[in-house]
């Protein structure tokens, strides 16, 4: 797998920490391609309209319409998953996890999560 084929897709409703996820990404040295969408629906079908890439998934958990732990149940055994929420319930947490998300992090992203997620795919 070269990283051409890596996407990092962000799925986040909030416009604003969708930017600041992004600016994070690249002052930490990401250099692949982050692909922005807002809802759960629209994640699911670039990941099937793309098999061929790489998808690195950063998902929130409350999304309009379908939420995020749908994305992390659909997505997780194909491709790494990553929670990225505001929500500090320990209920959430043990969802995303036991559903297959392999990190679960709060808003904002911070220099030591991406630290993790890279440990994680180095």
């Amino acid at each position: 797998m070269t990283v051409e084929e890596i996407v990092i897709l962000l799925v986040e409703d909030d416009e604003d920490d969708a930017m600041l996820a992004r600016v994070r990404l690249g002052r930490a040295g990401v250099r692949v391609p982050v692909r922005h969408v807002v809802r759960a629906e629209e994640a699911l079908e670039e990941v099937a309209a793309h098999p061929e890439k790489q998808w690195v998934v950063l998902t929130d958990l409350a999304l309009p319409g379908t939420d995020g732990f749908e994305v992390v149940r659909r997505l997780a055994g194909t491709h790494p998953v990553y929670v990225l929420t505001s929500s500090l319930r320990q209920r959430d947490r043990d969802l995303a996890l036991s559903s297959g998300a392999r990190g679960f992090f709060s808003k904002p992203l911070t220099a030591r999560d991406l630290a993790a997620i890279r440990e994680i795919h180095a």
